[in-house]
Order: structure tokens, then sequence, then C-alpha cells
């Protein structure tokens, strides 16, 4: 848990540094690089790397529960590590779109809307 930890903590740094690096206006073939393969690419990205880890661990703690305790209230624990994949799967999408629809001249948004509440 403390690597998963650390390891949003490092994302969310390297993610402001990408946007930053790309600045108001960047060109199509950037975001796309940026935000399309470093960040949100479903293979090798930011994202998925999160997604694969919490996918982990969800599967550790269970083997862990299963060994511990009964299986009651086991499905409320882990719907929990479902909600976090869910959050970063949904978040990889929205990246994503936004690289797809991005165009010359276009502004990029500011970073605080890198989120799937906007």
């Amino acid at each position: 848990m403390l690597d998963y930890a650390a390891m949003k903590a490092l994302y969310a740094a390297e993610i402001a540094d990408f946007w930053q690096q790309l600045g108001p206006h960047p060109s199509p073939d950037d975001v796309h690089f940026y935000l399309g393969s470093e960040i949100a690419s479903h293979d090798h990205s930011r994202l998925a790397d999160l997604m694969d880890a919490i996918a982990d661990l969800r599967t550790g703690y269970q083997k862990s529960w299963d060994e511990a305790y009964t299986p009651y209230r086991r499905g409320t624990v882990l719907a929990r590590f479902e909600g976090e994949f869910q959050y970063w799967w949904n978040l990889q999408r929205w990246v994503n779109h936004l690289a797809a629809q991005f165009h010359e001249g276009d502004s990029l948004p500011p970073v605080e809307t890198l989120s799937i509440e906007h």
C-alpha cells in the first residue's frame, strides 16, 4: 500500500510537470505524446500503471482477507479497490478524449481540470 501511495504522489507531480511543459497552447503532436502516451496510454502510462497497481493490491488484499477472516463484508471492502480502479479508468478515458479532440490552436485546460469531476 505504501508503494501505491508513493506512486500516486510521484505520478501526480510528473503529470503536473508534463502539463506545465506543454504550456497553454501546445502542438497537437505534443499533446498526443504527453497526454495520449505518457499519461493515458492503455499499455504503458502513468494511469495504466496506477490501474495495474490497484488491481494487484485488490488481489493481494482479498487473499489476505480470506486467510484471516470469513467472507462476511469482504465484498464491501473489495469494492473500495474497484472504486479506485474505476476512478483511474475514467480519468484515463477523459484524458484520451481530450487528446483525441485537441487541434492546432486549441488551449490546453488548466491542470486543475484533470479530474473526472470536470
